[in-house]
Order: C-alpha cells, then sequence, then structure tokens
C-alpha cells in the first residue's frame, strides 16, 4: 500500500511550515552536505553543514513561516532525502536563526519521498506538497551516499 507524508509525519498546521526543496548550489550537491552532517551527528558533533544551509538567507524573506520541512534532491530528479524540520528563531537581514526541531529527527537521512518538484521556485509554501509527497523508502540506516 502507497503511503504518503501525512501517514508518517502528521503535521496539524501545515500553513506553518516552508518546503526547502534544497538543490545543486553552484558549489555543492546538497545531499552531500546532508549526509556529511548526518555523520556529524551521529559523532555528536554540531552538525553546522546542513545547519548553514537552511540559515542562509536570500534577498527576500523566502522562509516566512514559523518552521521549515528540508529535503535534499537525491539519487534521481524525483526522489528527495529528509534533512529535518527547522524552527526559525530569528530573521535577521542576511540569515536566519534555525534551529533542529525533535519532530522527524529518527528519520533524518533515512526517509526518501518520491516528489515530481518542478518548479524553480525552491522554497515553496507546504501545505501545496504535502499530501503529495510519496514515501519511498525508510532506511535502516541513515545514506552512506549514492550507490554508483
Amino acid at each position: 500500500m502507497v503511503k504518503f507524508l501525512p501517514d508518517l509525519l502528521p503535521i496539524a498546521d501545515p500553513t506553518a511550515y516552508k518546503l526547502h526543496f534544497a538543490r545543486h548550489n553552484g558549489i555543492e550537491e546538497p545531499v552531500d552536505v546532508l549526509l556529511r552532517s548526518c555523520e556529524k551527528l551521529r559523532a555528536g558533533e554540531p552538525w553546522t553543514d546542513w545547519h548553514n544551509w537552511q540559515a542562509y538567507r536570500p534577498h527576500n524573506n523566502e522562509f516566512n513561516r514559523d518552521y521549515v520541512f528540508t529535503l535534499a534532491r537525491y539519487e534521481r530528479p524525483d526522489l528527495w532525502l529528509f534533512g529535518g524540520i527547522f524552527r526559525i528563531v530569528a530573521r535577521c537581514p542576511r540569515k536566519y536563526v534555525v534551529e533542529l526541531t525533535e519532530e522527524g529527527k529518527e528519520l533524518i537521512g533515512r526517509l526518501i519521498l518520491h516528489y515530481a518538484h518542478r518548479q524553480r521556485q525552491p522554497r515553496v509554501k507546504f501545505e501545496k506538497h504535502y499530501r503529495d509527497c510519496e514515501v519511498q523508502e525508510i532506511l535502516r540506516e541513515p545514506s552512506a551516499g549514492r550507490v554508483f
């Protein structure tokens, strides 16, 4: 039976969230940043790399809601690896102050979603996509990277 994201992570008010479809920034692939950060998280170290991707603030206030649900493109264009849910603590002129929430934390680097996100904008309203994200797989352990 096909499961969708609300079956796994029920969220009472999706309008309180933005969805971050993290894509290549011209320097690094977001999945590489996320996986490197997952290794640090497992080792009990600060995972500043992925955290900083969520703290980045473009000219517009694109994370204009209380929470950010993060995904990194994974292996194929329609697959996304869950990177956690962050709370926006403060909105500074050049960055956001964010903190990782406990919600879904055990699924970071393990939950793979299938969703055809074709929009150019990587930071979108969560409620428009939430119900259509299909749970593709939940890995036993956080991903070790792409299979070649």
